[in-house]
């Protein structure tokens, strides 16, 4: 094994199976790339945030024995997140007007979802010099 910094171009798989029992392994594995890449602690947690909520989408309408595909693709701009699983039934993904959707959006750059041959997908994008999502009230005040 040679070591070597992470960087543009690079790409990171990872699949298990489709159940709530490997979602910390998903985040795990996005939370370590991106503080390789030296983001700070806010970018990094929100990254971690927005994989859980896009494996509590995908994970209910997963189909029986299915595994979960993560594919983090490492760009100039920042992290791409694709996450898939094959579902059983005919569920629509995440829309504009779900809940889920307004959390994606939130600590995410960008989000996409889509269905396609029985396989549900989520993007998501985040941009490395973008500032983090910080809620109202949560930065202190510097005072007078």
């Amino acid at each position: 094994m040679t070591g070597g910094a992470i960087g543009a171009g690079d790409v990171v798989r990872l699949a298990v199976p489709a159940t709530t029992a490997y979602v910390g392994v998903a985040r795990s594995l996005t939370a370590g790339i991106a503080t390789r890449l030296d983001l700070d602690l806010d970018h990094v947690e929100d990254l971690r945030l927005a994989v859980s909520e896009a494996c509590g989408v995908l994970l209910p309408d997963a189909a029986p024995g299915a595994m979960l595909d993560l594919v983090v693709h490492v760009t100039d701009a920042g992290l791409a997140i694709e996450m898939s699983t094959v579902t059983s039934g005919d569920p629509a993904p995440p829309g504009p007007d779900s809940f889920a959707w307004t959390v994606l959006s939130a600590l995410t750059d960008g989000v996409v979802a889509d269905r396609t041959d029985g396989r549900t997908s989520i993007r998501l994008d985040f941009a490395t010099g973008a500032d983090p999502v910080v809620p109202d009230g949560a930065r202190g005040s510097t005072g007078p």
